[in-house]
């Protein structure tokens, strides 16, 4: 069995603190940048507690564009 079983979206995200959301999404725009790589940027994340019971949040994927689970959220986010 794979230790990576659940896959999760929360809507509105409330496991990780906005700022920290954001800070790691401006460290990503400048490296993309920094590339000359420039356009719509969709990263997922994965985020889980270490074994001192902290938070981590790691980028774990950078896909070019917008990904379906983009409009799905878009989607959710117009129904709350």
């Amino acid at each position: 069995m794979d230790e990576f079983v659940a896959i999760v979206a929360v809507v509105p995200q409330e496991s990780v603190l906005s700022i920290a959301l954001r800070d790691a999404m401006y460290a990503i725009g400048q490296v993309c940048h920094g590339k000359g790589m420039i356009g719509v940027f969709s990263v997922s994340y994965c985020v889980f507690v270490d074994e001192w019971e902290s938070l981590r949040m790691c980028a774990v994927d950078l896909s070019v564009g917008p990904l379906a689970a983009s409009s799905a959220f878009r989607w959710m986010l117009y129904l709350l």
